[in-house]
C-alpha cells in the first residue's frame, strides 16, 4: 500500500494544517521498500531521540528513507555559512520564516510557494486555487514526524523535517490544484514551482531549483550536460577521493595519486572559475548518478542524485551530500565535470550574472530557470 498524503483543513488565518494524518510513511514508487520496512533498532531509537529541538539554525543532518535529495541539497546550499562563519543571510531569514507557536505547534511560510498561489490566481479560476504557502504544523503531527525521522523524514535537526513537512504539503496542493483545474499531472514550470514527481510521494522526486525558489522565492540558473548520454558520464562514489571536515581539516585521505589535468577553457570549467572564490555570492548544487547504492536506503546504482557544492579551487570542487551533511569531499575539477549532469547555480544577490559565461540553450517559460549546454 502507498501512504497517499492527504491535505489538511485551513485554520481561520487561511493556513493549511498539517496533523498527524498528513504526516506520510510512504511505502513504493522508489522510497522505502516493504522488505526494507523498518530501520533496525538502535538506529530506530538514535532515529527518534537525535531530531534537534528547535535553535534557530540548521544543523547537520542526514537524509532519511526518502527521495528527497534535491530538497535537502537546496536547504544546504542556502544555509551554508559565510566564509567568517556567521550565518547567511538566506539561512536568516528561512529561520524567521519557521514560527515557534508556543504550544508544540509551528508555522512555516515558503516565499515561492506564494509566488506560484498568486501565479495561478492571476490566471485562473481563485475558486479551484488550493495553494496557501502558510502551514501549521500541529503538535501531534511533530511527535510522529520525529518518530518517522531516518525513515520518512530527514534526521538529526527539526528545523528540516519541518520544511520537509511544508514542502510535502504545498506540492499536495499543487497536485490538487492542477486536478481541480483540469491540469495534466505531467511536469510543468510556473512561476519557478514545478508539478510534483509522483503522483502518491508528494515530496520525493524534484528539482534543485525549484526547491529553492520555494523555500527562498529566487530564481536559479539551471545548466544541463546535453552533450552526454547516460552512460557517459563518471559514475559519483561517496567518498571516493576521501573528506575533509567543514573547517578543511582532512578526517579521511583519498587516493594517493589524483590527477587535476582537465581542460580549463570548457565552458563548464570557465562558469567554475567565476565562482572561485565567490562561493558566499551563490547557492550552489549538482546532479550526478551513483555507481552504488546509497546509505540512505532508496538511492540505487545508476540513478540521480543531487550534492551541494560549498568550495571551488584550482584543483578540486568540495561537496556536501544529504546522506551525511558532516562530511565534506573534495572532488577533482576534472572528474566534477565528467560527473555533473546538471549544475543549479542561484545568486544571493542580483541574478543574471551567468548568461554570458556559456552558451545559451533554451529558456523555460515565464523565465523560471535558464537552461544550457555546459
Amino acid at each position: 500500500m502507498v501512504s497517499t498524503y492527504q491535505l489538511g483543513a485551513l485554520n481561520a488565518d487561511g493556513e493549511r494544517i498539517i496533523n498527524s494524518n498528513s504526516v506520510t510513511r510512504p511505502l513504493v514508487y522508489g522510497t522505502t521498500r516493504p522488505n526494507r520496512g523498518e530501520c533496525a533498532l538502535g538506529q530506530r531509537l538514535e532515529y527518534t531521540f537525535n531530531s534537534a529541538n528547535m535553535n534557530g539554525q540548521i544543523d547537520s543532518f542526514r537524509q532519511g528513507k526518502r527521495g528527497d535529495c534535491y530538497f535537502l541539497a537546496a536547504i544546504y546550499s542556502i544555509c551554508t555559512p559565510n566564509a567568517d562563519g556567521t550565518m547567511s543571510d538566506e539561512e536568516r531569514q528561512l529561520m524567521k520564516n519557521i514560527k515557534d507557536n508556543g504550544d508544540g505547534s509551528y508555522t512555516v511560510k515558503l516565499p515561492g510557494a506564494i509566488e506560484v498561489r498568486n501565479y495561478y490566481e492571476d490566471n485562473y479560476e481563485k475558486d479551484k486555487i488550493l495553494i496557501t504557502g502558510e502551514y501549521t504544523i500541529t503538535k501531534s503531527a511533530v511527535k510522529k514526524a520525529k518518530q518517522l525521522s531516518g525513515k520518512s523524514y530527514a534526521y538529526g535537526d527539526l528545523e528540516v523535517i519541518l520544511l520537509e513537512l511544508a514542502m510535502e504539503a504545498y506540492r499536495g496542493e499543487l497536485r490538487a490544484t492542477r486536478q481541480a483545474l483540469g491540469l495534466r499531472n505531467s511536469q510543468r514550470y510556473v512561476a519557478g514551482g514545478s508539478t510534483p514527481g509522483k503522483h502518491d510521494d508528494t515530496l520525493s522526486s524534484g528539482y534543485e531549483y525549484d526547491a529553492i525558489f520555494i523555500l527562498t522565492g529566487k530564481q536559479s540558473e539551471y545548466y544541463y550536460n546535453s552533450q552526454k548520454n547516460k552512460t557517459d558520464y563518471k559514475l559519483y562514489t561517496q567518498g571516493e577521493y576521501g573528506y575533509v571536515s567543514s573547517n578543511g581539516q582532512s578526517i579521511k585521505g583519498g587516493p594517493l595519486e589524483v590527477s587535476y589535468v582537465y581542460n580549463r577553457e570548457s565552458s563548464f570549467q570557465r562558469m567554475l572559475d567565476k565562482c572561485k572564490g565567490h562561493e558566499e555570492e551563490y547557492m550552489m548544487t549538482v546532479g550526478v548518478y551513483c555507481a552504488e547504492d546509497g546509505t540512505d536506503g532508496i538511492t540505487r546504482a545508476g540513478n540521480s542524485h543531487a550534492l551541494s557544492v560549498v568550495k571551488i579551487t584550482d584543483n578540486y570542487v568540495e561537496v556536501v551530500n544529504p546522506w551525511d551533511t558532516t562530511k565534506h569531499e573534495r572532488i577533482p575539477r576534472g572528474d566534477f565535470e565528467n560527473m555533473a549532469n546538471k549544475f543549479t547555480i542561484t545568486p544571493r544577490k542580483e541574478p543574471g550574472f551567468w548568461e554570458s559565461t556559456v552558451n545559451w540553450f533554451y529558456q523555460i517559460a515565464d523565465g523560471v530557470a535558464s537552461c544550457f549546454n555546459f
